[in-house]
């Protein structure tokens, strides 16, 4: 799951960079090579993670890391020369870099693009793969594919190979989606006859790939051209037909008597300037231009409020229709637009407040413990999922104890993971205590046996009942 999403992220990633190479210009930069950045900081943010460092050290190695991998593919891009230690061109680089004028040239993207690499190859390595992650990296992907092919089109630049781009970025996308669907045990993937649907979902994309090849070899600029002259004449042909029966139906009409202008009777007065009291109630520009801004966006915001109303009611009745259904359920997608943009406002306002504590401070503060307790909630979370796709839903009303019993008559084999789980998820949820490592681990370690049992159990029942339907 972590190669496909980080397959996912390459395909926009190289987009971005061969878009701000050809538009400044720097020819001199090898996309593919900068990219090289990204998959040495997750390996090494990977091995740093399973070290017993500090929070420190672990920091220290990382920027030394990003140092020498940027230094070393710096020297291989900016030099000509095959000496390892010649550093002949660390000035002309280094005066390149703080050149603002210049802005952007080859220096500052380049720098710029192995820190941000950087950080994305950390970001990865601390991911945990699922099918909402995968959900929330296809819907990001694909607004920033969005927004690049937009610009690439109107500063009219012909980049290299965005089709093949396109393709291998739905074909992770899709691909990682239904695997991780699968592995969370919701989709015919989890069933017995595992083998045939992944050979058909393979052989969906394979096709869907190369139709999109086809595709694209056939519609050609040229191809383009015409089909838009096409619904030129077209258009122009049905508005020519519009005006022509507008034209008949008015000479259908009877024809009014002429109208008597008469003459003007002298040259226009023009109005005396307006004494001083009436300068005192005109507004002012800024204010009714501030005025305008508001009133946009009092128009945006119930123009807004409508489309989601809509929509609401759209999904209540596709709702109330499934409940209806014999033998239909639904579930809500955890990455959805709006939970996206809830997180994103979150994200935004919790890095305000670090950077407030941090200054309040004097310094910075352990924040590992906090992910991993993040991390319990998140399996808590999958439980509960799991098992109300299974059956056994929690209500409102019950506690986590409550909601223990329940899962332990429903499913007695799983008794001791069911306790292990809800008790760590109690401890983070209603005590101040954070979860150790140990703790975590073992709690992964017993989700990941009461995801076996269950499969093993779901594939004994259905045995058993073949078994049954044969004997009669």
């Amino acid at each position: 799951m972590t190669f496909i999403t980080g397959g996912m992220e390459v395909c926009w990633l190289y987009t971005a960079l061969l878009l701000l190479i050809e538009k400044s210009g720097s020819s001199g930069l090898s996309p593919a090579l900068i990219l090289s950045i990204y998959p040495i900081s997750w390996g090494l943010d990977r091995f740093l993670r399973r070290r017993p460092w500090p929070w420190v050290g672990r920091t220290a190695a990382s920027v030394a890391g990003w140092f020498i991998s940027t230094l070393v593919l710096g020297k291989w891009l900016f030099s000509s020369s095959s000496d390892l230690f010649d550093v002949s061109w660390l000035p002309a680089f280094a005066s390149g870099m703080i050149h603002l004028p210049s802005f952007p040239n080859q220096a500052q993207i380049f720098l710029v693009s192995c820190a941000l690499l950087w950080w994305l190859g950390k970001r990865l390595a601390g991911l945990s793969p699922g099918f909402s992650t995968l959900i929330s990296e296809f819907q990001f992907g694909i607004a920033v594919l969005l927004i690049l092919f937009f610009m690439a089109s109107q500063w009219e630049m012909n980049l290299p190979g965005l089709v093949l781009l396109c393709l291998a970025f739905f074909a992770f996308s899709f691909l990682g989606i239904s695997l991780a669907h699968a592995s969370e045990g919701k989709s015919w993937l989890h069933g017995t006859n595992r083998n045939q649907w992944m050979s058909i979902l393979l052989f969906a994309i394979f096709l869907v790939f190369a139709l999109g090849l086809l595709m694209s070899a056939m519609i050609k600029p040229e191809l383009l051209k015409i089909l838009l002259s096409l619904a030129k004449l077209l258009w122009h042909f049905v508005a020519e037909l519009i005006s022509m029966i507008i034209a008949f139906l008015a000479s259908l009409l009877p024809e009014s008597d002429p109208v008597f202008i008469p003459p003007p009777a002298g040259a226009p007065v023009i109005p005396g300037e307006p004494p001083d009291w009436v300068k005192l109630f005109r507004i002012p520009d800024w204010v009714r231009r501030v005025g305008q801004i508001v009133v946009s966006s009092i128009w945006l915001v119930l123009i807004l409020a409508a489309l989601w109303s809509l929509s609401s009611q759209m999904i209540h009745w596709l709702r109330h229709r499934l409940d209806h259904g014999e033998g239909a359920s639904y579930e809500p997608l955890s990455g959805a637009f709006r939970e996206d943009l809830i997180r994103l406002l979150r994200m935004i306002l919790n890095g305000v407040f670090r950077v407030l504590r941090f200054f309040r401070r004097g310094g910075p503060r352990n924040d590992s413990l906090s992910k991993e307790a993040r991390s319990v909630r998140q399996i808590y979370r999958h439980l509960i999922d799991w098992a109300a796709s299974a059956g056994c839903p929690r209500h409102a009303a019950q506690t986590p104890g409550e909601y223990l019993l329940t899962l332990a008559g429903w499913f007695p084999e799983g008794r001791p993971e069911f306790s292990l789980i809800t008790e760590q998820y109690v401890v983070v949820r209603y005590s101040p205590f954070l979860p150790t490592n140990d703790a975590l681990e073992h709690m992964m370690n017993a989700w990941d046996r009461l995801k076996k049992m269950k499969t093993q159990d779901r594939k004994r029942s259905v045995k058993s009942r073949h078994v049954v339907e044969n004997s009669r």
